[in-house]
């Protein structure tokens, strides 16, 4: 009688066992597939990852039913997880070609809050015909910096080691903090992608509550290989894996607090040495633009959380954007270096080099920029 006993315990653990290798392959197998789909010949063919927020739910329980990014806010309020209020902060010059697409996405990840500082010129294009229902909601918040932020020296103007930008977030973060959680000093070719681990932002922010702050690695796009714009979102026209590089500069995400210092920023986020600020692993980070917590100051390639940095758009992009126009960031000075070496360190160190794309480059006065006119986006 024991004997029989023994053997039904036994084959019901074989049963078990069996069970569990097969959910296990099958998970894997559905795992697989999405992989595939995200990047299928340097391609994005499902719509669940080409939004990218929260934009690889692949250990989820039910990985056979992708996270929708637009539901973000209704999963948070449903979950244990603290519901956070966030804000975005940026700076922009002739950005309406991009601003709608980015806004977008920040709004589905469950921002709530994007202040955007306007450093156009006092006769140039306005936010406002690109996203003014998102500015009449309040979900966009416009400070009015035309022709206002001029550098008047060198390259960078500064103020107690701040750039421009610097100066603006500072300005942003102790007009807002006292309302939010945690602000986000982003550009607005930066979008902060979460990969994998956390079903949502407000999982991700809340896991790294006890710190000041966090360092988002970039993982740079370059040009896909696309000479001229194209009336398309910048997500759906860059990003592939092909078209991918990694690098360890990072920007900062920094929670809202009343510090015992007074704050002070740059383009990457705040300066202040006292700040714990951490990187996706945990290791306390205190310079202000790299991730140099590895030996070698290689950046990480497996990380849960990136900010991809879409660097360069197609040549046509660049070219207008750092020859013909001034930056939002540095003011009216231009006195970017125009010489072939430049280009080369800049733009082809994140694309390939091709016949097309020089003929396009050479066209410029290397001393002196002039206006270049292309198909797409003549101005």
């Amino acid at each position: 009688m024991h004997e029989i006993h023994y053997v039904l315990i036994f084959i019901t653990l074989i049963s078990i066992i069996v069970n569990a290798v097969n959910v296990n392959y099958k998970n894997k197998k559905i795992r697989e597939k999405y992989s595939k789909e995200y990047l299928l010949n340097g391609k994005r063919k499902s719509k669940f990852y080409d939004k990218c927020p929260v934009s690889n739910k692949l250990n989820s329980l039910y990985p056979e039913k992708p996270y929708n990014s637009r539901n973000v806010t209704m999963i948070a309020k449903n979950s244990d997880n603290i519901l956070l209020k966030i804000a975005v902060c940026t700076i922009g010059k002739n950005e309406n070609l991009y601003i709608k697409e980015w806004v977008d996405y920040y709004k589905n990840l469950g921002i709530n809050k994007i202040f955007i500082y306007d450093n156009n010129d006092v006769d140039g294009e306005r936010f406002e015909d690109v996203i003014n229902d998102y500015i009449e909601t309040g979900f966009v918040k416009i400070y009015d910096t035309r022709g206002k932020i001029v550098s008047t020296k060198n390259h960078l103007e500064q103020l107690n080691g701040m750039t421009l930008q610097g100066q603006v977030y500072r300005d942003c973060y102790y007009k807002n903090y006292k309302n939010f959680n945690w602000i986000f000093f982003f550009d607005i070719d930066e979008f902060l992608c979460i990969d994998f681990k956390y079903n949502n932002i407000f999982e991700f922010l809340n896991d790294y509550n006890d710190y000041d702050g966090i360092k988002i690695q970039w993982r740079m796009y370059g040009d896909n290989g696309k000479l001229h714009y194209e009336n398309k979102p910048v997500i759906e026209r860059f990003k592939n894996k092909k078209n991918m590089n990694f690098r360890n500069v990072v920007k900062t995400i920094l929670k809202c607090k009343t510090y015992d210092f007074d704050l002070l920023f740059n383009a990457h986020g705040p300066l202040n040495k006292e700040l714990f600020i951490v990187n996706l692993i945990r290791k306390r980070i205190s310079h202000f633009y790299l991730d140099n917590s590895t030996s070698n100051n290689k950046p990480y390639k497996n990380l849960p959380v990136y900010l991809d940095h879409f660097y360069s758009k197609s040549t046509e992009e660049y070219i207008k954007r750092k020859y013909n126009k001034t930056s939002a960031a540095h003011g009216k000075l231009k006195s970017w270096n125009f010489s072939l070496k430049s280009v080369k360190d800049r733009y082809f160190a994140y694309n390939k080099i091709t016949n097309d794309k020089l003929n396009m480059f050479v066209h410029l006065n290397w001393k002196k920029p002039k206006i270049l006119k292309y198909q797409g986006i003549n101005k």
